[in-house]
């Protein structure tokens, strides 16, 4: 795989978006989904984002649902807990990546393109 296309330390971004657009495509190249988990915003200016944090859509696991017993037909749990992420910090203008995990603890469904 071409590094330029996979999340490493070095890889920096010109604004928040674009590095969602990356996390995003890459998930997709790998075959797992993704979401935004958390960000900070700028103390100086609150309209900034001083970083993001992007992650698998398994991370992490639901609370218990206290009208479970209610329940018929509960839904399967969808979360593994899976620890893949990549954080984004602004650093002089620019968003570089500071933090970056890529295994998974589930299988990635691969998608084949006709």
């Amino acid at each position: 795989m071409d590094k330029n296309l996979t999340p490493s330390l070095d890889l920096e971004f010109n604004n928040i978006e674009e590095a969602w657009e990356f996390w995003r495509a890459y998930g997709k190249r790998i075959g797992f989904g993704v979401r935004k988990q958390s960000f900070n915003k700028s103390r100086k200016d609150k309209s900034k984002y001083s970083s993001y944090l992007y992650v698998c859509r398994k991370e992490g696991v639901k609370k218990p649902d206290i009208h479970n017993v209610k329940t018929r037909k509960p839904r399967e749990e969808t979360r593994t807990d899976c620890k893949a992420r990549m954080k984004v910090k602004e650093v002089n203008g620019k968003y570089k990546i500071n933090e970056v995990f890529l295994d998974h603890n589930h299988p990635q469904i691969m998608l084949v393109l006709y």
